[in-house]
């Protein structure tokens, strides 16, 4: 008998841009957006530093290991979404040091908001780890 497995769609959008600081502001609030840290120089100079990162599931079905919570296995239906707000675009950082907050939607319920650290602490997090994994 065949299983039907899920399928994900991974998404990312600079803070910098206006799409992605328009989204993150809906999303997560303007206060923790104007938190982030700025471009200093360059041709970016005063837009936000960091990512918004989303992953939404295009095809239901069973999830062996979910992108968001690997380890984590179960049904996934079609439209669920995570959203989260980093310091490091996610190919930088695999592991999630840099990820400020979350915002999860289950279909029919509620969103869930989950503000983790401070864009500066999570800086400094990713800046001691980094994308090495220096623990076993």
């Amino acid at each position: 008998m065949a299983v039907q497995r899920a399928a994900f769609e991974r998404k990312v959008a600079p803070l910098s841009t206006e799409f992605g600081r328009k989204v993150a502001s809906e999303k997560f609030g303007e206060q923790i957006v104007a938190s982030f840290p700025t471009f200093s120089r360059g041709p970016r100079k005063g837009m936000i530093k960091g990512f918004l990162c989303w992953t939404k599931c295009t095809v239901g079905g069973w999830a062996h290991n979910h992108p968001d919570h690997p380890g984590r296995a179960g049904v996934v239906k079609p439209g669920t979404s995570h959203w989260r707000l980093a310091v490091a675009h996610p190919d930088a950082d695999p592991c999630g040091h840099s990820v400020v907050a979350r915002w999860t939607y289950v279909n029919g319920g509620e969103p869930i908001i989950e503000n983790l650290q401070t864009p500066q602490a999570a800086e400094e997090l990713h800046k001691t780890y980094g994308a090495e994994k220096r623990y076993a």
